[in-house]
């Protein structure tokens, strides 16, 4: 089976915020989408990117600070896993 893109994988929460935010940050927004949609796991992501995903989708800097070292390894409170690998 072919891997899907960060983009399709990405979980609700986060592209409702994306959406919500299109029209007043159209840059950084669609910045991150050509990213998601270009990248297949979650490794390829620089910490910036991860950073600017939970403001631009209104999930807030604060669940950054609460974030697991598993999360910040796999991604799996952003993306939903593809054959056990975000």
């Amino acid at each position: 089976m072919k891997r899907t893109t960060l983009l399709t994988r990405l979980k609700p929460e986060f592209l409702e915020g994306l959406k919500a935010n299109e029209d007043e940050y159209f840059n950084t927004v669609e910045d991150l989408y050509i990213k998601l949609g270009k990248f297949y796991f979650y490794g390829y992501l620089a910490v910036d990117d991860v950073k600017a995903l939970f403001i631009m989708s209104n999930v807030g800097t604060v669940r950054t600070y609460e974030r697991t070292s598993k999360d910040w390894m796999w991604g799996t409170d952003i993306f939903d896993e593809q054959d056990s690998v975000a």
